[in-house]
Order: structure tokens, then sequence, then C-alpha cells
């Protein structure tokens, strides 16, 4: 195989993943259905870096609103699985990098 072949595939499977997450991001913003094991957090960053910027500005108003307190702590309803009693901080490291590609300040600060 060549270069040019893999990165046209690469390219192709890219758009489809990304396709697949945006059919998941409803019309309010939240992405799922939200008590299904969707790990909500990583999405930003994935949105950013294929500069899906709506989408991803909605979904991080919705996590503002619905999974994020004031003081930069995940609450809501959607599960976090062992990251509750485990690697906490992973699942904000992940938000928080979507959110400064994004220059979200307001949920940046808080959740540093």
């Amino acid at each position: 195989m060549n270069d040019k072949y893999l990165l046209a595939s690469y390219r192709e499977v890219s758009r489809r993943a990304i396709d697949w997450l945006l059919e998941r991001i409803n019309v309010d913003g939240s992405i799922g259905p939200v008590h299904e094991r969707l790990y909500y957090y990583r999405a930003p960053w994935t949105l950013a870096l294929m500069d899906k910027r709506a989408a991803d500005s909605r979904l991080l108003d919705w996590i503002g609103r619905q999974m994020f307190s004031a003081e930069g702590a995940f609450i809501g309803v959607s599960p976090q699985g062992v990251f509750e009693s485990r690697y906490g901080s992973y699942p904000l490291a992940c938000l928080i990098v979507g959110a400064t590609l994004l220059n979200r300040f307001d949920m940046v600060y808080p959740g540093v």
C-alpha cells in the first residue's frame, strides 16, 4: 500500500466515525441516550480535533448545564463507571482538553 492510499483510508474512516458521533448529539446538545455508557466527556476533544465546533459548543453547553458544577466537578446522571472510584482525573482531563481547544475557559478554569 502506498501512503496516498493509506491517508485516504484514514480520512474516510475518520469521516465515518465523526458522522457516527454527530448522529448521537441531540437537539439540546446532550449526547447519547444520556443514561447509557457513552462517555460524553471525551467527545468535545474529538469534535474539536475534527473541527466540528458548532456541535462541540452545543455539547459543552449541555455538559456545563447538566453534568458540571460551578466548582468544576462532575455531577449529573451520565455514568462515569470505574472513574468514580479510580482514575478520578481522567474524565476531567479529557473534558478540559476539549474545552481548551474551543477556548471555553468558563469550563477550563473551574475544572483545573
